[in-house]
């Protein structure tokens, strides 16, 4: 939980920094933004074009599939972003390259998360947020990787999703 609040804060910084228009901070924000709000892939990311945001019934959505799954699921991500979000983002670049990766790994490791693929976390804690409040689908819907991925990776067997209620009170 306390690293999570770090990341919050972090992030929340990062916002604020974006606001001065300087590129680093915009590609880093725009980086952080993919991975923490859509659990997307660094590779995903950096293939981004303005044609994956689609407007639809006044609504802009993020259409893209994940390249890691393209031949295992095909499964098209199709997620509704935040008219909030969505004014930031369409103000802001929307493009990234290898040191703007470095820069968000190295930020990452700052806040205590290890290993080389540290920007990796911000997917990671997506994935886990989505799938706690929302279910595996949401999870799966959001990620793009199959269910069976899901349950490996991010389920916790110590924490039963029905509590208290029994199973015939559902029926």
């Amino acid at each position: 939980q306390e690293q999570l609040k770090k990341v919050k804060a972090w992030y929340e910084g990062l916002n604020e920094k974006v606001k001065t228009k300087n590129e680093k901070w915009s590609s880093l924000w725009f980086v952080a933004t993919m991975m923490l709000e859509f659990a997307m892939r660094n590779g995903d990311i950096a293939r981004l074009q303005t044609g994956n945001f689609v407007e639809y019934n006044g609504r802009v959505y993020l259409n893209y599939t994940p390249n890691k799954t393209k031949n295992s699921s095909g499964r098209m991500v199709k997620w509704p972003i935040h008219p909030t979000l969505w004014e930031n983002l369409k103000d802001n670049s929307l493009t990234c390259d290898r040191a703007t990766f470095t820069l968000l790994n190295k930020e990452m490791r700052g806040l205590g998360f290890q290993g080389s693929k540290g920007a990796y976390e911000l997917r990671k804690i997506c994935i886990d947020h989505v799938y706690q409040r929302f279910g595996a689908e949401m999870a799966t819907s959001i990620s793009g990787d199959d269910i069976r991925t899901i349950m490996h990776y991010y389920a916790d067997p110590t924490q039963p999703n029905i509590g208290e209620v029994r199973v015939t009170d559902l029926l």
